[in-house]
């Protein structure tokens, strides 16, 4: 028996490799040392795009594409850096839901938060990291302002 007869008829090879990825992104956070609200956090955040995944809808926001280390928006290709990239994915795939500032950081940084690592200002590192990711996108499209702040939180790609 082949292993297609398993896959579901909905789901194409692109969303497959997405699923895998979360399912990735679900164990890194179960076995982590995260307090336990932001464990729980995480992992309905995880099961929410698995859910969205499986029912056909579009991680990335209209006028958005990434593939590999390339993104275009509204066809214009945008050069960024690695960390760069790693940042505009995770708000891109949770568009419309809020990133709060460790998450993004630990994405910015591709790797675990560490207290005291990078000195106490997390949040300004990042405010500097959006801005630079904002001004890229605005070389393409001046109107552009999809990426929001969430008080106290982080930040957000607007639905």
């Amino acid at each position: 028996m082949s292993g297609a007869a398993f896959a579901s008829p909905s789901l194409d090879k692109v969303d497959a490799i997405a699923i895998e990825e979360q399912m990735k992104e679900l164990d890194k956070v179960r076995y982590s040392d995260l307090g336990e609200g932001e464990r729980f956090s995480r992992l309905a955040i995880i099961g929410d795009t698995i859910a969205r995944l499986c029912k056909g809808e579009r991680l990335l926001p209209p006028h958005l594409g990434i593939e590999g280390a390339d993104i275009r928006w509204r066809g214009y290709r945008i050069s960024v850096t690695a960390a760069e990239l790693r940042l505009v994915r995770l708000l891109a795939e949770r568009h419309g839901r809020h990133c709060g500032f460790r998450e993004l950081h630990e994405a910015l940084h591709d790797g675990p938060f560490a207290a005291g690592r990078d000195g106490n200002d997390i949040q300004g590192g990042l405010r500097a990291a959006v801005k630079r990711v904002r001004r890229k996108f605005q070389a393409v499209d001046p109107r552009f302002d999809a990426i929001e702040p969430v008080r106290g939180f982080g930040y957000r790609w607007a639905a």
